[in-house]
């Protein structure tokens, strides 16, 4: 048992970066919001009360059974959807890219305009990027980092007066060739005084 391998949500930060893009070193990481690693981009407020959630559609297991054995094997059919959702809260260009999934809102020109996101009624194809997501404890941090996402909408936006305005978003994880499907980074996980560059469990998507 390692009290210190325990972390408490208590701060933490999204960054991305062009699809395909390796992970920052643990160093790195460690060092992150006072310097954010080359290639990668901090996004800005997300929201403190809806924290970053992981979920999956799918890939739940089914068992298979014979005439002798009802219950002989457990089996996957189909492979699992796995994303991460979260809400920015930061009202800027790459967000709206992110939330209306129709480019860099320039104009029909291709120019765009300072100040003005231009939505086209045609909806294009959803921004992919590279993810990652670091929660820090004081001293104690973790990261989540993935070399391939699509990012979409996730809710409608809903406006309170009491609260910023949101944009609920949703990385649909995908499979970078050559690359992990995710990786979790953090000095504990391979117990008290670790200390490799960057210790990381990584996660090989399903065939």
């Amino acid at each position: 048992m390692d009290d210190d391998a325990v972390i408490l949500s208590a701060l933490g930060y999204i960054l991305t970066a062009e699809r395909g893009t390796a992970a920052p070193t643990k160093t790195e990481i460690a060092a992150i919001p006072d310097s954010i690693p080359d290639n990668w981009n901090n996004i800005g407020h997300t929201s403190r009360d809806d924290l970053p959630s992981w979920g999956h559609d799918g890939g739940d297991p089914e068992v298979k059974g014979t005439w002798q054995n009802e219950a002989l094997r457990s089996v996957v059919t189909e492979v699992a959807t796995e994303f991460v959702t979260f809400n920015a809260v930061q009202f800027n260009r790459e967000i709206l890219e992110f939330y209306t999934g129709r480019g860099n809102g320039a104009a029909a020109d291709g120019t765009i305009e300072q100040g003005v996101y231009h939505a086209s009624s045609r909806g294009g194809r959803n921004p992919e990027r590279a993810l990652l997501i670091v929660v820090i404890d004081g001293e104690r941090w973790g990261a989540f980092y993935a070399p391939r996402v699509s990012l979409s909408r996730e809710d409608d936006i809903e406006l309170d007066s009491e609260e910023f305005m949101a944009f609920p978003l949703r990385a649909t994880l995908l499979q970078q060739t050559g690359m992990p499907f995710y990786d979790w980074i953090g000095p504990t996980i391979d117990g008290e005084g670790s200390v490799p560059d960057q210790v990381s469990s990584t996660v090989e998507q399903a065939a």
